[in-house]
């Protein structure tokens, strides 16, 4: 199930939100993914957070997809909380591991597709629970309302 299954409209205010309101948008789904997960205050992704509100290139280790995935396994830190699907089946997915692919999204070079794929992301990493997730985009973005 892809984003436009989910939230076809929200597609479409994305798009006509233009590239700096897409960007904005790419970074809010990172940060609330993350937050959503309880990874918003690990000391090594605290850095990437900022690098991608400043606009600055990812830094070590998420330089390097693969060694920021293994630096995510390897944490013993990282809490592991599992989600349901979007469509609420209950498969069970690592929260955390439905975030990490948020930051990665929102620190590309195509603004409408960093967006919606960083807003996918962060709706796998809310699970069923993704209407709250659109719901608060809404609030937060007055270009995003119905």
């Amino acid at each position: 199930m892809g984003l436009v299954e989910l939230d076809r409209e929200l597609i479409d205010r994305v798009e006509a939100a233009g590239a700096a309101g897409q960007w904005i948008v790419a970074r809010w789904a990172a940060r609330r993914a993350l937050a959503e997960a309880g990874l918003s205050d690990v000391d090594w992704i605290v850095p990437a957070l900022e690098a991608l509100d400043r606009g600055d290139e990812l830094p070590a280790p998420f330089d390097d997809e693969r060694r920021a995935w293994d630096r995510f396994f390897a944490d013993r830190r990282i809490p592991h909380t599992f989600v349901d699907t979007t469509d609420g089946r209950p498969d069970e997915f690592l929260q955390q591991a439905m975030a990490i692919p948020a930051l990665f999204a929102a620190a590309g070079t195509d603004p409408l597709r960093d967006a919606l794929d960083a807003l996918f992301a962060a709706a796998a990493t809310y699970g069923s629970a993704c209407p709250r997730l659109f719901a608060e985009a809404r609030r937060q973005f007055p270009m995003l309302q119905r």
